[in-house]
């Protein structure tokens, strides 16, 4: 009987919806993408980074930032991978970058759809709770047009749960989620934390009543087999073409002590949930995950956020307000919010009549509609888009404009040094190196030399080759100041303050967060620059902050 009892009850998990609960689901689907589509003139920098990347490749240089120069400067392969095949046919980059990522968007919630029917719901309707509340996330929004990888790791980590589950439930289907597992990594490398720790569960995990005789052994060796013949063949291919393990992101930037990483990437985890519901909402999706040994699927789930908010922490987390490395987690944590909202309500139901049931019914639906709704209104409708994705637009514009004034009028062989890579390099088609090292495996690794000769010694580097121009972003109008160790450095190096004059200053006109400066080599002239200084700003030449 308890056998009987127990294959029901994993048959019932995939229920079949109704007409009505498809479109209604559809509705949503288009919702969220009308909601993408507020961000849409927004491109993230490290998107022209992938572009670059790509249209290099699709010329026939191979996949480098610059040709002849073999630097690991981008985290996901996958993604250059489809951009490197759009340029191929004759496709824009950063427009395919935009349409992939809203393709992957609508990708994600069909996958949620799918994952929903997995899960046992008191009421089906109230499942699709899931799906709006997603849809109404100005990040999970602005994260499909930015231009990177973001909504194809979501939907491929989406697909490797529902795929486990499945395989769980009935099983069958463990080549599959080990194969989605192999790709999530070469989507992000941190993606191989997920393996592991799915490889454990679904051994765990086994049905005893599709696989009582199925040793832990073999039900984990096919899975590790497809894993690493597919990430594992992918790596060491990578390794051997840039000869390192881990891509320059991985290395560059100032390294922080581990608590103050740590720190950072709390402070930047509550923000993220201030903007996704607060509190009560990560209160209640906590909630969820009692009766998880009943219910895989919900240590599934809890995997899922738990990887993000480790690789959040331990990097301290993306800068400006982006949450990429979150959004992966926002659909399992709206999983189990929803779940326990039906939860709720089912404990409630049994004493209430069929009139009360309904009402509380109403109630939970209408808040969360007023919910999204209101968190909508707050993030996107009423202001367009949050401050700091203005501000990278600001900085976008700024960037693309000197690009594209650099390619129409420096010297082809001309070397641009800037400090921070991506729009200014892509447009301008010049080579290029930037401060944080993420071109440059030298740069990269040089910043967290211990001892005190590392500044003397990466600007000897940086100006070797004499850099035509020089492009630095500063918070200040009147003053060049760099926030990056060797950005600081080179601005106070003999050889910029010698060889160097500034020629432009460039803002979004009436704002001035973020201002380029751009500097050229002093034997170099050009006419009338955009945001000539002493031009019609009438500001003076800039002096090199201290």
């Amino acid at each position: 009987m308890t056998e009987t009892l127990e294959t029901r009850e994993a048959a019932s998990a995939d229920w079949d919806a109704p007409r009505p609960w498809w479109i209604a689901a559809a509705a949503l689907i288009a919702l969220g993408f009308v909601h993408a589509l507020l961000y849409v003139r927004v491109t993230v920098d490290d998107a022209f980074v992938y572009s670059r990347y790509a249209e290099n490749f699709a010329q026939g240089h191979g996949l480098v930032f610059n040709p002849g120069e073999r630097a690991d400067g981008y985290t996901s392969f996958l993604w250059v991978t489809f951009l490197a095949f759009a340029a191929k046919l004759g496709f824009g980059t950063v427009v395919t970058a935009k349409a992939l990522g809203l393709g992957f968007h609508v990708a994600s919630q069909v996958a949620l759809l799918f994952l929903l029917r997995e899960i046992p719901f008191a009421h089906r309707w109230l499942a699709l709770a899931a799906p709006l509340l997603v849809a109404s996330s100005a990040a999970f929004a602005y994260e499909s047009v930015a231009g990177l990888e973001t909504q194809m790791f979501v939907f491929l980590l989406l697909a490797a749960v529902h795929m486990a589950l499945r395989a769980t439930r009935t099983g069958r289907g463990d080549l599959v989620w080990a194969g989605l597992l192999a790709l999530l990594t070469l989507a992000r490398p941190d993606g191989v934390l997920f393996f592991p720790a799915f490889l454990v569960w679904r051994g765990l995990g086994r049905n005893r009543l599709l696989e009582p005789q199925l040793p832990i052994a073999r039900a984990l060796l096919a899975p590790t087999a497809v894993f690493l013949l597919l990430a594992g063949g992918s790596w060491a291919a990578r390794v051997a073409y840039y000869g390192q393990p881990l891509p320059n992101p991985f290395y560059a930037g100032a390294p922080l002590p581990p608590l103050d990483l740590a720190g950072l990437g709390a402070y930047r985890t509550l923000a993220f949930f201030d903007e996704n519901g607060g509190l009560l909402f990560a209160g209640l999706a906590a909630l969820a995950l009692v009766g998880w040994r009943s219910e895989p699927w919900k240590l599934f789930a809890f995997l899922a956020i738990a990887g993000r908010l480790f690789v959040q922490v331990w990097s301290g987390g993306p800068p400006m307000g982006h949450h990429r490395f979150l959004v992966p987690a926002l659909p399992f944590a709206v999983l189990l919010f929803v779940k326990a909202l039906d939860e709720i309500r089912s404990g409630f139901a049994s004493r209430l009549s069929f009139r009360e049931e309904h009402l509380l019914l109403g109630i939970l639906v209408g808040g969360i509609l007023v919910g999204s709704a209101g968190t909508a209104w707050k993030l996107s409708l009423r202001k367009v888009r949050p401050e700091a994705l203005r501000s990278a637009e600001r900085q976008e514009v700024a960037q693309v404009r000197m690009g594209k004034w650099l390619r129409e009028n420096a010297a082809p062989d001309a070397r641009l040094l800037c400090s921070e890579v991506g729009a200014l390099p892509y447009w301008s088609g010049l080579r290029a190196t930037d401060c944080d090292g993420l071109t440059d495996r030298f740069v990269a690794r040089m910043q967290r030399e211990a001892d005190s000769g590392w500044e003397e010694r990466v600007t000897h580097y940086l100006f070797k080759d004499r850099p035509s121009y020089v492009s630095i972003s500063s918070t200040r109008p009147d003053r060049c100041e760099c926030g990056s160790p060797v950005g600081k450095a080179l601005l106070a190096s003999r050889e910029f303050r010698e060889g160097y004059a500034p020629m432009s200053i460039l803002a979004r006109e009436g704002e001035d967060a973020r201002w380029l400066f751009t500097f050229r080599r002093n034997d170099l002239e050009h006419p009338d620059p955009p945001g000539k200084i002493g031009g019609p700003s009438g500001l003076e030449r800039p002096g090199p902050g201290n």
